[in-house]
């Protein structure tokens, strides 16, 4: 470039650049899309090198020499600059996709400003300009500023080092300082942490280089993850194996979003305070940006899980409190005698039992709420009782071999499922999981079979209403004609009450 002047043909020359220039930056901009900031900054400093050369031509034809020198070395340095940029532009590129690397910005901008410095000493000896005053100026200009600013340079030294050992990286999640968040930039000068409440940290590269940060989720081996600790009181009065199994069986009975399958979720008995046992259950954290959702969601799953084995969370009480509880409950108990027979009133299959016998059923269920994503019954579990929703929604899928579980149905209370499990035990035929906060009554089949053995004509009421449901639904996917529609009923209704009456033992 610095054998071609403007005498010697200013417009061939500008036109040949400019086309190189254009075919160049279009190319990189085309098949390294992500370094199209680099190709726009090449386009700016061609932008000023054109607007240098016009000031050396203007600068010529008013014959003044000095300027024109000084304006065409110049325009020559920015075009030079700006093909440097597609150059290392189109490096890095290739870099990325065939090597799967990205040099760390820092890096990237001392290759540059290497480069830089490189070319303009190169232009400056072909001009015969003697460097040796120049390194030696720039050597001691250097030593003066470094000892002025040695607070710049030590956040400076702290970046380059946090790129170039990696050790702490864009994306990652950090405690620093009391401060917890995940790291957006490291710069020249600082490094951006930006915290879960959405405050960004500027804190200096030096200070990062000289206290402890711990990088949360990274392990030796394995996928980033984080353990977490919930921890929850229960009375001494209850065998922790009982607790541990309750929480565990709640916890690793459908998955929970943001929760680690492996290592799967366990409890352990931590300690014992204020007459209370005190349990955690730990588990592995996927999701390091959600981790106060996932702790929200865990906890309504050992909440949901304990209160359905009646098995309530401990506070240390006064007797005050105490008694304030007994009044307190005795409501609680009433309403829920109240909407108990209110769930059992809208189970079709109990309709021919009297009010005294639906009362006496009412007061045998058991109180089930179930959180969101809570599975209610498990495709292929063993279960002897049946669930009444009095409040929310469920979704019914089916589970194959191969992929997702498809869903087929919705629950909406009122509603039940399970009636076969408790009246003829076979396996669960599908999922039901909640989709929203659910109120639900269990009522097994040993509670049944008391009603049912004062009066064994039930399983005959019961096991019409069963294949009336049966077969309506088989009806409305085949189109039966009402002929076989009935045949069909009384055969199923002949099937069932037999496998109800081997199931409970009745006729023996």
């Amino acid at each position: 470039m610095s054998g071609i002047t403007l005498s010697e043909g200013p417009a061939l020359y500008a036109v040949v650049t400019l086309v190189a220039f254009g075919l160049a930056a279009l190319a990189v901009a085309t098949l390294f899309r992500r370094e199209r900031r680099q190709v726009g900054q090449a386009i700016v400093l061609y932008a000023f090198a054109v607007a240098a050369r016009v000031a050396a031509f203007a600068c010529g034809e008013l014959q003044l020499v000095a300027f024109e020198r000084f304006n065409d070395f110049v325009a020559l340095l920015l075009q030079g600059m700006a093909f440097l940029n597609l150059a290392l532009a189109s490096v890095v590129g290739v870099l990325v996709a065939i090597l799967r690397y990205e040099p760390p910005r820092i890096l990237r901008d001392l290759t540059k400003a290497f480069v830089y410095f490189a070319f303009t000493l190169y232009l400056l000896w072909t001009r015969n300009v003697d460097l040796t005053g120049i390194v030696a100026t720039s050597a001691v200009v250097t030593a003066v500023v470094g000892f002025s600013l040695q607070d710049v340079l030590g956040n400076v030294m702290g970046g380059l080092a946090l790129n170039i050992d990696r050790s702490v990286r864009v994306g990652d999640w950090v405690s620093f300082n009391g401060m917890s968040g995940i790291v957006r930039e490291i710069g020249w000068r600082h490094t951006a942490i930006e915290s879960r409440d959405g405050d960004t940290h500027i804190v200096p590269n030096a200070q990062m280089m000289k206290s402890a940060v711990t990088l949360q989720g990274v392990r030796t081996a394995g996928s980033r993850q984080q353990r977490r600790s919930i921890e929850f009181p229960i009375d001494l009065r209850f065998a922790p194996s009982r607790v541990i199994a309750t929480v565990a069986e709640s916890l690793l009975r459908q998955e929970i979003e943001g929760v680690a399958a492996e290592p799967a979720p366990h409890v352990i008995m931590s300690g014992i305070r204020d007459g209370m046992v005190v349990y955690a259950a730990r588990y592995w954290l996927c999701d390091l940006e959600r981790d106060l959702s996932v702790d929200s969601a865990v906890r309504a799953r050992i909440a949901t899980g304990l209160e359905r084995a009646q098995l309530p969370i401990g506070i240390p009480r006064s007797e005050t409190h105490l008694a304030l509880e007994r009044d307190e409950n005795a409501r609680v108990l009433d309403r829920l005698r109240k909407r108990a027979l209110e769930a059992i009133t809208n189970v079709d299959i109990f309709s021919s039992l009297t009010e005294e016998e639906r009362s006496e059923l009412a007061a045998r269920l058991r109180f089930v709420p179930f959180a969101p994503s809570d599975a209610i019954l498990v495709q292929g579990e063993e279960g002897e009782y049946l669930v009444i929703l009095s409040r929310g929604s469920a979704d019914v899928t089916v589970s194959v071999r191969e992929g997702e579980p498809s869903s087929i149905a919705t629950l909406d209370a009122p509603d039940f499922c399970g009636e076969f499990g408790m009246l003829t035990g076979e396996r669960r035929q599908a999922n039901v999981v909640a989709t929203t906060e659910v109120d639900a009554w269990r009522l097994s089949k040993d509670d049944f079979q008391e009603i049912l053995a004062q009066r064994p004509a039930i399983s005959e009421e019961v096991s019409r209403v069963l294949a009336e449901r049966v077969v309506a639904l088989r009806a409305a996917r085949e189109h039966l004609s009402e002929q076989a529609r009935v045949t069909m009923v009384e055969s199923q209704h002949r099937s069932i009450r037999e496998r109800i009456e081997r199931f409970f033992g009745l006729g023996r």
